[in-house]
């Protein structure tokens, strides 16, 4: 074998002829980052610890979230520096800030994204969730005016210490490395019914990103016990749209025979970076009311009902609504519930004219309802949209 080949095999085998001994020059196995294999899980951080942003811990991840993807954004803002001795050209960038955030994709399921759903919506009073016999329990998640966290509404009884804390850990373990987005805040969720699957995302925004977390790692990540909560399917789904009213609750008459549908939050949150924080960004709030819209396309043009409705500016409610298989041994299913007790129309566009068949989009926005509606559930808060879920989980995901 020629010599070179020989050092080569050497520095292969991790050994290194230095003088008259032989030396063992430790190197690191390789690692490839595969999606199939990669663990994820989101946890919310504790609520006694909301005196403080950021969270002095990441919170520990004890169940695999089975995403489909994961897009991490460092968010690193830089600023060229230019300066009349330099007319060709910046000299340098200045970071200026550092406002990390991931966008997740997964499949919905009935169980597993109560925290999610808990920290996207920010209230669920301390009394939920509510059992309702042989292991399942109803949930109510609904809106709140800010997402900062703050005392407990003094209705719910809860000791000074715990606090309404809507920020949680993100972690990833990619085979590499595990990427942890820490305290990251819902700054957007949607459902999206394509015809096919329901699946979901979520837009974190958090305060740091780190690849060596000492919470998270990689050993914790595969310790994770498996993931086998029921999916939400496109056949459990019920669109239901109709006058609104405080007296007639919507029926099956007002079924919508959609194709495809979403229903969208967004949190319009902001942040600034202070001397406190340095470069990583001050707890996020809210600078502009959340805003909530459901999409939906019919597979064909033959009525123009809901463009006379749109043109009258008619008010309108509705229900999304999906049934899945019964919780363990009780009677009660699964069930998913987005209730909109006040809705508008804002577009009702046909497709264009050409051949085939022509389907309808349909784009309405959700408005903070002047009074109950019939057959919705009573809220705290009296908001645009209240979220019902019934899972096996019997904790309040805030109060965890």
């Amino acid at each position: 074998m020629p010599p070179g080949d020989l050092r080569g095999l050497a520095l292969g085998l991790g050994l290194f002829r230095w003088g008259r001994g032989t030396h063992v020059i430790p190197i690191p196995a390789p690692s490839l980052s595969i999606g199939t294999q990669t663990l994820a899980g989101f946890a919310h951080e504790s609520a006694t610890d909301g005196q403080q942003w950021p969270a002095v811990v990441s919170a520990l991840v004890r169940e695999t979230w089975p995403i489909l993807s994961a897009d991490f954004d460092h968010g690193v803002q830089l600023l060229p520096v230019v300066t009349r001795a330099h007319a060709l050209g910046p000299q340098a960038l200045d970071v200026v800030a550092r406002t990390p955030s991931v966008r997740i994709r997964f499949r919905w399921r009935y169980q597993g994204l109560e925290s999610l759903l808990a920290l996207a919506f920010g209230y669920m009073p301390a009394a939920l969730p509510q059992a309702l016999g042989g292991g399942a329990y109803r949930h109510l998640y609904e809106l709140s005016a800010d997402l900062a966290s703050e005392p407990w509404p003094a209705a719910d009884g809860q000791e000074a210490s715990t606090r309404l804390v809507r920020r949680g850990t993100f972690a990833v373990w990619r085979q590499v490395s595990v990427w942890e987005l820490k305290s990251g805040m819902v700054q957007s969720l949607s459902l999206t019914s394509d015809g096919l699957t329901v699946s979901g995302e979520v837009l974190l925004v958090g305060e740091s990103l780190s690849r060596s977390s000492a919470v998270n790692t990689a050993l914790t990540l595969q310790a994770l016990p498996p993931y086998g909560w029921p999916l939400v399917s496109v056949r459990h789904g019920r669109l239901r749209l109709g006058p609104r009213s405080a007296s007639a609750p919507l029926t099956a008459a007002n079924e919508v025979c959609y194709r495809t549908l979403e229903v969208r939050l967004e949190n319009t949150l902001a942040a600034t970076q202070g001397p406190r924080t340095g470069l990583a960004p001050e707890e996020y709030t809210r600078t502009a009311p959340p805003t909530l819209t459901l999409a939906f396309e019919l597979p064909r043009y033959e009525s123009d009902v809901w463009l006379k409705t749109w043109d009258d500016g008619a008010p309108l409610m509705g229900e999304l609504a999906f049934s899945g298989p019964e919780v363990g041994g009780s009677p009660q299913a699964y069930h998913l519930t987005w209730s909109l007790p006040a809705l508008r129309l804002t577009d009702v566009r046909p497709s264009p004219v050409a051949l085939g068949l022509p389907s309808v989009q349909h784009v309405l926005q959700a408005e903070v309802p002047e009074a109950l509606a019939a057959g919705m559930p009573v809220t705290t808060n009296g908001g645009p949209c209240a979220v019902e879920v019934v899972c096996g989980l019997g904790q309040n995901p805030l109060l965890t």
